[in-house]
């Protein structure tokens, strides 16, 4: 591959907009027009991001526009023209890629905390309801961060999200 680009978009996790709409954070500052293009994203779940990039490289006038995606969840407003996972809309589950564990973990652990509990309870929560189970390390390292910005409190034994104005 010789020519590769980004396009950066932002919907989910700790970069969530406020409206809930994704934006183009990075536009791509390239010569396109007349060439093969591929938008690739790892996943389509509402969509909206993968659209964004298709329309926003469009405009660019690329010869030929294909989108592809590693998961597709079958209730996405786009399905892309290559995927190598469809996920049926009723087999939905929280999907950690390798290379999101932090940002999923610390979005994943408050939303966990909406009642207060322990260590040893988080942990099983984590399991019960989102399928997830972290390495203690990257547990203990998340909350870290967390206690230190504010947005979870831990007293004794046990962990409480805060709420963060």
């Amino acid at each position: 591959m010789k020519n590769l680009f980004t396009v950066k978009t932002e919907h989910w996790g700790l970069t969530a907009t406020p409206d809930g709409k994704a934006r183009l954070a990075q536009a791509l500052h390239a010569d396109i027009s007349g060439r093969r293009v591929l938008v690739v994203d790892d996943i389509t779940d509402t969509g909206q991001s993968l659209m964004l990039a298709r329309e926003h490289v469009a405009a660019l006038r690329p010869g030929q526009l294909k989108t592809a995606t590693l998961l597709h969840i079958t209730h996405s407003l786009i399905t892309p023209d290559y995927y190598a996972h469809k996920v049926e809309k009723d087999e939905w589950t929280w999907f950690i890629f390798p290379w999101n564990v932090r940002e999923d973990m610390r979005n994943i652990l408050v939303k966990a905390l909406e009642e207060p509990a322990t260590f040893v309870e988080l942990k099983a929560n984590l399991k019960d309801n989102y399928h997830f189970e972290p390495s203690d390390e990257i547990m203990r390292e998340t909350l870290g961060h967390l206690i230190s910005e504010g947005k979870v409190s831990h007293r004794g034994h046990t962990y409480e999200a805060r709420s963060v104005a």
